[in-house]
């Protein structure tokens, strides 16, 4: 009774996906689930992404850093978004010798963001960037704790968010440099490889169309300056 099937939220193991080469009618993801070959998929290349924000990060001189993850019941799930940005974000770092200091494990939007704080940026050799994955409460709260520390934002340390969707965000207490999800362009695209197999017979089976990473920049990343840098590493 359809003409086609979109699957939306697709995890990396998804058996929707995986069951989707039996399905009459053409199947398009809006994700990137492991076992894709009898569906399109429609998606941002978070792998890219996870070496682009390390690239972009170190370019600015900062080569200590803090993850902020994102809610737990996502990694537990394997959401596609979480799981291939952090894994390729990870290799990226120990690739360019950059340390990557984890935020605790945390579900719905109970984080100890006084405790993050303390426990991350108290010493010298703290983080001088945020690479954020959580939602916009939670790097709210660690943004007012970083203030209450004393520690200002982009200077002290720089905070980029990606696979969220700050663009016009009215709940932001400041601009975050940010790449986004892009919702709209992704949807618009999946719909048209989808009508265009329902109206004119494309075989989008197993197709597979990534979008780069756009980086929206709104002045929370700042650099660190060649003199500053040797100084710091002097100062050790």
């Amino acid at each position: 009774m359809v003409d086609g099937v979109v699957l939306l939220d697709a995890e990396q193991d998804d058996e929707r996906a995986t069951s989707s080469g039996d399905f009459s009618k053409p199947c398009i993801a809006i994700s990137y689930p492991q076992a894709h070959e009898g569906c399109a998929c429609v998606d941002i290349d978070f792998a890219e992404a996870g070496r682009k924000v390390v690239d972009f990060l170190f370019d600015k001189g900062r080569r200590k850093v803090a993850f902020l993850r994102n809610n737990e019941a996502d990694y537990e799930c394997r959401s596609g978004y979480v799981v291939i940005f952090r894994e390729s974000m990870l290799s990226r770092a120990k690739e360019r010798g950059m340390t990557v200091v984890e935020s605790s494990r945390y579900k719905d939007d109970r984080f100890d963001a006084i405790r993050f704080v303390r426990e991350t940026f108290a010493d010298e050799d703290r983080p001088t960037a945020i690479i954020n994955q959580a939602n916009v409460n939670v790097l709210n709260w660690v943004l007012q704790e970083l203030s209450v520390a004393g520690l200002s934002e982009p200077e002290d340390v720089s905070v980029l968010s990606c696979g969220t969707y700050f663009d016009g965000e009215l709940m932001m207490s400041r601009p975050i440099t940010e790449m986004p999800v892009m919702p709209e362009k992704l949807c618009l695209q999946a719909m048209g490889l989808l009508v265009s197999a329902i109206e004119q017979g494309v075989k989008i089976k197993g197709d597979v169309e990534l979008e780069a990473p756009a980086v929206k920049l709104r002045g929370s990343v700042a650099e660190i300056n060649p003199g500053e840098r040797t100084l710091k590493v002097a100062s050790r």
